[in-house]
């Protein structure tokens, strides 16, 4: 039943041209004071004070909406093209009351005036369904509901016994520009609703293939997290293991015939153990990448910062400030791993003695500085092409519509700087 879902306000305009009616009705009830019986416009109006308000139920009631399914609106447009065109007719065929023979002041026959007034309010009453019907429906069906009213005022013709004089001519006379108008009006207000529709479907399609593009991104940038993370327990655990199984067979060998040599084998393969355990630990911290959901970006950064300190023995400058407000998921975690990635090349190539890490807001922008002291490197010379990891850290932040540079040299440092518009969650 999803595809008979009408679009929001299309009902709700109905409701509201129903009520208008509705007061409409009341007014003109009211105005007659109890005359409504010697005057056709009197019992018009009752009759329409009944239909709007049974229309007003069956569009209100979600009863009726579930029962009718796509039948719910037509059948309510059809209701309100008949009930005005009932309402018409009986005051056409009260024109022959006497009471109306009397001519006004102005000396031109009342019974007249009343049908020329008569025309233009149902045409006018017609007019909102048909702007309805061709908003929601395609061309062909203002053309069917224009042939619906000629079929009407046809009918009209045959059921008043005794018709007006002029009533015949009037009725034909107005078919013509009515229904032209009509088709005019349906056909302007059905290309702009096709218009509307079309863009909203384009619109649709690009926050689809936006979503399936953003959807490849977060699964390329797991994959490569995945890769990196595999990379280095194979670099740490695997190397560890490996190294521990030579040493344990060595410490072996030489147990009988040189235990002083086997013991300080041993002492050796302990060493590595405790620094392989620390390794591997750190990877599996990175791993579950909690620290951000434990303690938040500002300490996250910091905690990351002074183990890098403590475990490569190097000098560290903090400038660290606590975010404005809450930041998306995705650029604290962008931010969290370029620090630890370029912790991790400081630690692994750059021999450096010191680094400095920054954070700091501005105008709903956020600026993360890491710079070392460290030998750097010549960016022409392809390191940027995979060798520190440099190709991650600029693709995970220009996903996020952020800007990437690194600044280095030869013997002069290194400097990562990465600008991302502090999204607030």
């Amino acid at each position: 039943m999803q595809k008979w879902r009408f679009p929001a306000g299309v009902v709700p305009m109905f409701q509201l041209f129903i009520l208008f009616r509705l007061l409409f009705s009341l007014g003109t009830l009211l105005n007659f004071r109890g005359q409504h019986m010697r005057y056709p416009g009197g019992w018009a109006a009752l009759v329409s004070i009944i239909e709007c308000g049974l229309l007003l139920v069956y569009l209100s009631l979600p009863f009726f909406r579930r029962r009718m399914g796509r039948f719910f609106l037509p059948v309510g447009l059809m209701i309100a093209s008949l009930g005005p065109w009932l309402e018409n007719l009986m005051m056409v065929n009260s024109f022959n009351n006497p009471a109306f023979n009397e001519p006004v002041a102005l000396g031109l026959d009342f019974q007249r005036l009343l049908l020329i007034s008569s025309q233009f309010q149902l045409a006018f009453l017609l007019f909102v369904p048909q702007l309805l019907i061709s908003w929601q429906y395609s061309l062909r069906w203002t053309l069917y509901y224009n042939l619906f009213l000629i079929g009407l005022d046809v009918l009209a013709l045959l059921v008043l016994p005794t018709p007006r004089p002029g009533f015949g001519a009037m009725t034909a006379s107005r078919i013509v520009p009515r229904t032209f108008l009509f088709l005019l009006l349906g056909f302007i207000v059905n290309r702009l609703s096709a218009e509307q529709k079309e863009r909203a479907e384009q619109l649709e399609a690009a926050n689809l293939r936006l979503s399936q593009q953003a959807a490849a991104l977060e699964e390329l940038a797991t994959t490569r997290e995945r890769n990196r993370l595999a990379r280095e327990i194979h670099d740490t655990l695997a190397h560890t293991l490996s190294g521990l199984a030579v040493n344990l067979e060595a410490a072996a060998a030489l147990r009988e015939r040189d235990p002083q040599q086997s013991g300080a084998i041993l002492e050796q393969s302990l060493a590595v153990t405790r620094s392989g355990l620390v390794e591997t630990r750190r990877s599996i911290q990175a791993l579950r990448a909690t620290p951000l959901e434990d303690m938040g970006l500002k300490l996250a950064l910091e905690a990351l910062a002074r183990s890098c300190a403590e475990r490569l023995g190097l000098k560290m400058e903090l400038q660290v400030e606590t975010p404005p407000y809450p930041l998306q998921p995705e650029v604290e975690h962008c931010v969290y791993r370029a620090a630890e990635d370029g912790l991790r090349n400081i630690g692994d190539h750059a021999r450096a003695s010191s680094f400095t890490l920054s954070l700091q807001f501005a105008d709903r922008q956020l600026r993360f500085r890491l710079r070392d002291d460290g030998r750097g490197f010549d960016p022409d010379a392809g390191a940027l092409q995979g060798h520190f990891g440099l190709i991650g850290m600029r693709e995970r932040v220009e996903s996020l519509g952020g800007a990437f540079e690194v600044i280095t040299a030869p013997g002069q440092g290194t400097e990562l700087v990465i600008q991302l518009e502090a999204r607030p969650l």
